[in-house]
Formats: C-alpha cells, sequence, structure tokens
C-alpha cells in the first residue's frame, strides 16, 4: 500500500512540475518563439486620436502620439501590449476608403463619396470623388466635384467629362467647383454648332481658343454672381476646372478635345504606360479675380484614342498621386484590362496611401472594341 502511496505521489509531483513549466513558458519576457503577433492596419477616424484595435478577446484603445492620420499597431500575444509605428506608404484600401467618424459641417457640405459613369456604346466614362483623410478627421466636407454630361444641342452626340478643384480653405469652393461644372456644360451647349463645325473642319487652333474663351466668359460670370451672392471674397470662391468633349458612336479612332484651366492634368494609359496630354500649372488658375478671358490662360488640346486606350482627366492633387511609380502600377493593372463596374471604380480608385491626405476627383474614359 504504501509503495502505491508513493507512486501516486510522484505522479502527481511530476505533473504539478509540467504544468508549472508551460505556466512560465508564457510570462512576459519568456522570448520570441513564444509570442504570437497580430499585426493590424487601421485609420485614424477622428480628431481624438484613439484607435480601437478589435482582438479575440477584448478591444485595446491606443493613444496616437503623433500627427499621422494611418498607423500600424503591433498586438503581441496575450499581454496585449501595443507598439505604434507608421504605416506602408502604399496599399490597396477595404471598400469602402473609410467610414467618417462624424459628418462634415458647414453650410457648404456636400455627399463624403460620389460615383457615376455609363457605357455609351464603345465609349465607357466612370467619375468619382472621395473626400480625403485630412477633411474627414477636421470635418471639413470635400471641395472637388465632377460632371458626366451628354450635350443636347451638338450636332453630334457629344460627352463633356469635367473635374473640378475649389480651394481648400475657400468658405464656397466647394460650390464653386460643382457650379464652374454645370456652367461649363451650359456655356458650351449655347456655342455647340460653331464648336463641332470648327473640330470637325479641323479648324484652326485660334479659332478653337476663340470660340471657347467665349462660351467660358459666362461660366466666369457665374462665379462671380456666386461671390457677390455670398459677400464672398475671390479665394472663397475659387476654383478650376479640366474637361473633355467626346464625340459618340462607333468610330476606330475617336478624337477628343481637352481643355481646362488651373492644376488639372489629362493623361493619356496605353498600353500600360502613361502619357500626361495637358498639364496646366498655377498660372492658369481660375478665380472671379481672374476671369476668363483676359484673367488667365486657356489651354486646349486634341487628342485621338484608338481600342484600348484610357483618357483620365484627374485634379492636380490626383494628379499627384499617380505620377508615383506604386499608384501608376495599380490603376494601369487595374484600367488596362477593360473598364470596371460602378462600385469596382470606386474601389480601385480607393487606394490607401499615407501620402496623401486631400480629396481625390478624376473621370475616366475607356475606348472599347
Amino acid at each position: 500500500m504504501e509503495t502505491l502511496v508513493y507512486v501516486v505521489l510522484s505522479v502527481s509531483l511530476a505533473g504539478n512540475a509540467l504544468l508549472l513549466w508551460a505556466v512560465r513558458r508564457r510570462r512576459p519576457g519568456a522570448g520570441p518563439a513564444e509570442v504570437a503577433e497580430r499585426i493590424v492596419r487601421v485609420e485614424v477616424p477622428g480628431p481624438e486620436r484613439v484607435v480601437q484595435v478589435p482582438g479575440p478577446e477584448r478591444m485595446v484603445k491606443v493613444e496616437i502620439p503623433g500627427p499621422e492620420r494611418i498607423v500600424r499597431v503591433e498586438v503581441p500575444g496575450p499581454e496585449r501590449v501595443v507598439r505604434v509605428g507608421p504605416a506602408p506608404e502604399f496599399g490597396p484600401g477595404p471598400f469602402p476608403l473609410a467610414v467618417p467618424g462624424a459628418l462634415a459641417l458647414g453650410r457648404d457640405g456636400v455627399h463624403d463619396t460620389v460615383v457615376d459613369g455609363a457605357d455609351l456604346g464603345p465609349l465607357h466614362v466612370r467619375g468619382g470623388s472621395l473626400r480625403g483623410g485630412r477633411h474627414r478627421a477636421d470635418q471639413r466636407f470635400r471641395r472637388d466635384a465632377f460632371l458626366t454630361r451628354t450635350l443636347p444641342e451638338f450636332p453630334r452626340p457629344t460627352l463633356l467629362s469635367a473635374v473640378a478643384a475649389g480651394n481648400p480653405l475657400g468658405l464656397w469652393s466647394r460650390t464653386a467647383a460643382e457650379l464652374l461644372c454645370e456652367s461649363l456644360g451650359t456655356q458650351l451647349d449655347a456655342f455647340a454648332k460653331p464648336l463641332d463645325t470648327a473640330l470637325a473642319d479641323d479648324a484652326s487652333p485660334e479659332t478653337v481658343t476663340d470660340l471657347l474663351r467665349t462660351a467660358l466668359r459666362g461660366t466666369a460670370n457665374s462665379l462671380e454672381r456666386l461671390g457677390h451672392r455670398h459677400q464672398a471674397d475671390t479665394r472663397d470662391v475659387s476654383a478650376d476646372v479640366l474637361a473633355v468633349l467626346s464625340p459618340l458612336g462607333e468610330t476606330p479612332v475617336r478624337r477628343h478635345l481637352v481643355l481646362g484651366t488651373g492644376t488639372g492634368v489629362a493623361f493619356l494609359l496605353r498600353d500600360g504606360a502613361w502619357h500626361p496630354v495637358l498639364e496646366l500649372s498655377e498660372s492658369t488658375a481660375w478665380s472671379p479675380g481672374r476671369a476668363l478671358p483676359a484673367g488667365c490662360e486657356l489651354r486646349h488640346r486634341s487628342v485621338h484614342t484608338r481600342p484600348g486606350d484610357v483618357l483620365v482627366l484627374c485634379t492636380g492633387a490626383t494628379a499627384e498621386l499617380i505620377r508615383r511609380p506604386d499608384v501608376a502600377k495599380h490603376l494601369a493593372d487595374a484600367w488596362t484590362v477593360g473598364s470596371p463596374d460602378l462600385l469596382g471604380f470606386l474601389q480601385q480608385s480607393a487606394f490607401r496611401t499615407a501620402a496623401a491626405d486631400t480629396d481625390r476627383t478624376l473621370v475616366c474614359l475607356w475606348e472599347t472594341a
């Protein structure tokens, strides 16, 4: 009997020792082999600078010490110790890009995210505008606008696509950007027949410039009236615009007319390579104080597209993103295979990058076979 008791006690002591060894293996500082890390990338939702990281057991709150809006949070093991560092420069973002922590404040508010488009025979158009991360964090509204509209007064069915960027600090610049697009469509429609004739007959650049300046004079007047109505100064209602007129219908080569003032850029994506076809500058910025035709420079250029090409209009801030090699490759890989649906286009445009907090607005025209 005594021998049996000694055996039982020996087994019990051995089990306790094994259990104690296992517990010690799980203690903090046991070594990297015993700590399993999870990496969670999150976007800081608001000015409170606090992120909640969902874990399998509970929520962990992290105070963000620096100005970064996007961070990498590493949650190692059961201790829930958190280290904060900068996020990678670029990566595909979830859909949607982010859910705002609050609605925009101010009388000039607008939807956080907008997408539109249509398949117009062989020409497919997609447009989108997303509020920038900084505007979301500060509860400010989006300052950009875009327009895709067929112009009924042209003898041939014609599509107008436009992007406009308002002054980031202007009180009514979002309204000015939207008004700029709408008024541009109205004014170009009013001069539809002479413009169509000049484009069809390959008139001289001077003739086309004079027609466009005449059409745009009414658009500049619209911005001036907006400023008077709100008793706002020039900066508050400043905006610039980039647009393209595209004849519709079946054609082996389509001739577009790209025009604009301000900092927008038009790119041609062909065979996976990006080619700038119209670049503007700060000297062409449009405002009521520098209204066309005398106040700022109007630029225009004809662009020919063939099946497989993508013509991209974007605001100046968006153009800076596309010039980055990682972004250019991401969009080229997504868009050279064909036009996406509307939600797919929005998701492809909503890539995550730590390098830009500004609004993102662009219109793309796919030439299909």
